[in-house]
């Protein structure tokens, strides 16, 4: 069993408490800044097309990959206790939970006092939707689709391929998932150089996607909310997003907490009920923090501890 990876999992979560490292180190800012260089050099050649996209991808990846192995060989060398703080540090910073509740309690108490052009200024920068005309429902929806979302991108599918691949893994994940947020857009600008990395974003939050929606069925159990709409939403709204994932968190997130969400001109769950106000925010949060337990108790524990061929080491 693999109580050595337990142990670091479970020594990165106060760091959770602590906040995000400074962006001049943080692992993910110094893969946007690479992939910025990179991007920026291959326009500068005015190569844009799916080849270059994909090899712009597969160099960030791999500088990722290999830099967190290097390190982790280099560590090795540290007193053990010192190494396993490092490493649980580590693993903090490809996952955060707490982050994106920081963000969203200021837009919270905007709209709690009527302040309705702070709280559309504050959701702009966590989503990538137009906020300037928004009414409060559909602000309200923006922020607990933003909460579903980060849910599996931001908690979940790091920890899961923690669970699977070790620190290497969820840092991986991180990268692949930074890559998807900065050139990863369906739009004339990013269609080609943004094509693959938008899709193997797509492919590493699959399964978990799914794996959160079913936790959201169960959660709403828990806080006795609405399960069976929750369920019936995924079977049913799952697929009225374009994105082949969001769908499934959104879907049971809106049944769960029984509101609308919606994007407008793009898709709308939950037709016949109504749009979010900003006590749905406050519970979409108590929803999440449930899902995200567990995911740690059911999924990420149990598949860390049994997963014979774990590579938690260089």
């Amino acid at each position: 069993m693999n109580t050595q990876a337990i142990i670091v999992l479970s020594l990165s979560f106060p760091f959770e408490l602590v906040g995000e490292p400074p962006e001049r180190v943080h692992p993910t800012a110094l893969i946007g800044r690479l992939e910025l260089k990179l991007e920026a050099l291959l326009r500068r050649k005015k190569l844009v097309s799916k080849f270059w996209g994909f090899t712009l991808w597969l160099f960030v990846i791999g500088v990722v990959a290999l830099t967190s192995y290097a390190l982790l060989h280099f560590l090795k060398a540290l007193p053990t206790l010192l190494y396993f703080v490092i490493l649980a540090f580590l693993l903090k910073t490809s996952y955060a939970l707490l982050t994106m509740e920081r963000f969203v309690a200021p837009i919270f108490h905007a709209l709690k006092s009527g302040d309705l052009v702070r709280a559309r200024t504050l959701t702009q920068r966590i989503v990538r939707r137009e906020t300037a005309n928004l009414g409060e429902g559909h602000v309200c929806s923006a922020v607990i689709e933003s909460i579903s979302e980060s849910l599996v991108d931001g908690f979940c599918s790091p920890l899961f391929f923690y669970s699977i691949l070790g620190l290497v893994g969820a840092l991986v994940y991180r990268a692949i998932n930074t890559m998807d947020s900065m050139v990863g857009y369906k739009t004339e600008e990013y269609r080609e150089l943004g094509f693959f990395s938008a899709k193997a974003d797509t492919y590493a939050n699959y399964l978990v996607a799914r794996l959160v929606a079913l936790l959201t069925v169960f959660s709403a159990i828990l806080l006795r909310m609405d399960y069976k709409s929750a369920f019936m939403r995924v079977v049913k709204e799952a697929r009225n997003t374009q994105s082949v994932n969001a769908g499934y968190p959104f879907s049971a997130f809106s049944g769960a907490l029984r509101v609308k969400l919606e994007k407008l001109n793009s898709y709308t769950i939950g037709v016949e009920d109504r749009l979010p106000s900003f006590n749905d925010i406050k519970r979409s949060i108590t929803l999440a923090r449930l899902v995200a337990f567990l995911f740690v108790l059911l999924v990420v524990f149990p598949v860390t501890l049994f997963n014979w061929w774990f590579v938690w080491t260089a």
